[in-house]
C-alpha cells in the first residue's frame, strides 16, 4: 500500500503563540489584498490602454473604397487624324 504524506498543524497552545499566529495570518491577508489589489489595477490599466488602441488605430485608418471602383482623374485627348498613307499598312 503507498505512503500517504500528510502534513499535521497543530495551533499553537500559548498565548504567545496564538498572538504570533494571529499576527502571522493578518499580515498574510493584507499582502494578500494589496496583491489582489493590484493585480486588478494592473488588469484594468491593461484593459483601457487596449481599448483606446483599438479606438486610435480605428481612427486614424482611412475607410476602403469597395475594389471595382477606380478613382482618379482623367481627360480626353483629341485624336490625330493620319495621313492617308499610314492609315493601309504596306504590303510588301
Amino acid at each position: 500500500m503507498p505512503r500517504r504524506s500528510t502534513i499535521h498543524l497543530e495551533l499553537p497552545h500559548t498565548w504567545l503563540g496564538r498572538a504570533f499566529a494571529l499576527l502571522l495570518s493578518v499580515v498574510v491577508l493584507v499582502l494578500a489584498f494589496f496583491f489582489f489589489t493590484i493585480a486588478v489595477a494592473a488588469a484594468g490599466v491593461a484593459l483601457i490602454v487596449y481599448i483606446i488602441r483599438l479606438l486610435w488605430s480605428g481612427r486614424s485608418t482611412p475607410r476602403r473604397a469597395p475594389r471595382d471602383i477606380i478613382e482618379g482623374e482623367y481627360r480626353i485627348e483629341p485624336e490625330e487624324r493620319q495621313s492617308s498613307d499610314h492609315a493601309t499598312p504596306r504590303k510588301d
